[in-house]
C-alpha cells in the first residue's frame, strides 16, 4: 500500500496519527503508570470490547474497542477510546 491512493490511511502514512500519538503519550505519562505495575486486569463485556485495567499506583482505565460508546458507573467511555475511572493515590 506504501506510495499508492491508500498511503493517507493511518497503518502506512504515520503523519496522520503521529499528533494524536504524542498527545496520547503525554497523557498516560501524567497518569504515572509507565512507572506503575499493571496489578490486574479484567473483562468487563462478554464479547472483550470493554476492559478495565488497574495499575499498583491505584489508577485504573476502562478501555473500549468498540464502535458504540459504553457507560461504565455513569462514566461514558467513548468508542475506541479510554477513560480513567480512578486516579492514582
Amino acid at each position: 500500500l506504501v506510495e499508492t491512493e491508500y498511503s493517507n490511511y493511518y497503518s502506512t502514512y504515520y503523519k496522520n496519527w503521529y499528533d494524536t500519538l504524542i498527545n496520547l503519550y503525554n497523557e498516560l505519562e501524567v497518569l504515572g503508570i509507565y512507572q506503575s505495575k499493571l496489578s490486574s486486569h479484567e473483562l468487563l463485556s462478554l464479547d472483550g470490547n470493554i476492559s478495565k485495567s488497574i495499575y499498583q499506583n491505584g489508577t485504573e482505565i476502562v478501555f473500549n474497542y468498540g464502535n458504540i460508546d459504553y457507560s461504565y458507573s455513569g462514566i461514558i467511555i467513548p468508542a475506541n477510546g479510554f477513560k480513567v475511572v480512578k486516579e492514582a493515590i
